[in-house]
């Protein structure tokens, strides 16, 4: 069976672009009620050489994440050299916990740009998934005629 990422996953803004700077960027609260999966994507832009940049999950059983606590093992980091600008950070959790997740970028020695970050919410129990209203338009073809 084919699948559609536009009606079976949902796609969810967790951070705006960001000039470059260092510390930590804390990320949308996400509410994984009714998916199996998040997976966090963050683009950076560019990246000065030697910077560490490192994407973590925490999670918390309130829509506040005031209970909010680190993920074991979900991180994903770049120790950056020249080529590490303009290159994606990943981290996946499947059946998550608890409720709610809220990424981090952390960004210590040099500074690094973020393009955007986002979260796909995936393996719904209700489908057709309805997108955020940071999705502003979208459109499925299926089996489409060239123009």
């Amino acid at each position: 069976m084919i699948g559609s990422l536009l009606k079976e996953c949902k796609f969810v803004k967790v951070e705006n672009s960001a000039a470059a700077g260092t510390g930590t960027v804390v990320g949308e609260i996400v509410d994984t009620a009714g998916y199996g999966g998040a997976c966090f994507v963050y683009k950076l832009g560019a990246v000065t050489d030697a910077g560490v940049v490192t994407l973590k999950v925490y999670q918390g059983s309130n829509a506040t994440v005031t209970d909010v606590a680190e993920l074991t093992g979900a991180s994903a980091a770049i120790a950056a050299t020249s080529s590490d600008s303009e290159q994606m950070l990943v981290v996946d959790v499947i059946l998550p916990r608890e409720r709610y997740l809220r990424p981090s970028l952390i960004i210590a020695d040099q500074t690094a740009e973020i393009d955007w970050g986002m979260c796909i919410l995936y393996n719904p129990r209700v489908i057709p998934v309805t997108q955020t209203a940071a999705v502003d338009d979208d459109a499925l073809v299926v089996s489409p005629a060239e123009v």
